[in-house]
């Protein structure tokens, strides 16, 4: 059955999102055998961000072990190793991508994949234009510096050819 959290974590499009998401599980699980102010309950109200904490809820209280703190250990550790095994594609742009950009992305590399991907990525401003990409041991230059080569070759092509006519 897909949960809230399934839900949430398929939502979570960058590196950042991820290592967000679990650094919240983590503050979770430590609260399993605590009670009081230390507790799941009231570090779920306080010390997580509003839809983490709504989303963890939910699945727990699905569950029906809420109260449960052997089941709990297990649900955050579990979720845990989860989030740490989604695969983090990285790019190198020229520019800050926008919101949408990545979005696309992000899909299309996980529909080729054909497993969802988180995106890593950073702003080379030298890169005129195009992009970097690693994934899984594999490095791909899309970047027109990759291409130059390419580009002028056509450039003197059609200089020549203009020349002789």
């Amino acid at each position: 059955m897909y949960s809230s959290v399934d839900e949430y974590i398929s939502g979570l499009e960058t590196r950042d999102e991820i290592v967000g998401f679990l650094s919240e599980i983590e503050k979770l699980k430590e609260t399993v055998y605590k009670t009081g102010e230390e507790g799941l309950e009231t570090v779920l109200r306080t010390k997580v961000g509003e839809k983490p904490a709504r989303v963890v809820r939910e699945d727990l209280e699905r569950s029906g072990k809420l109260v449960d703190p052997h089941f709990q250990e297990e649900y955050f550790t579990e979720l845990m190793d989860r989030l740490k095994r989604i695969p983090v594609v990285s790019l190198e742009l020229a520019q800050e991508p926008t919101g949408e950009l990545l979005s696309g992305i992000r899909q299309k590399i996980s529909e080729y994949a054909n497993v969802p991907v988180a995106i890593d990525y950073k702003v080379t401003p030298s890169l005129m234009a195009g992009v970097r990409v690693a994934y899984g041991g594999k490095y791909f230059d899309y970047t027109v510096e990759s291409m130059w080569p390419d580009i002028w070759a056509v450039i003197k092509r059609n200089l020549e050819t203009r020349h002789d006519n």
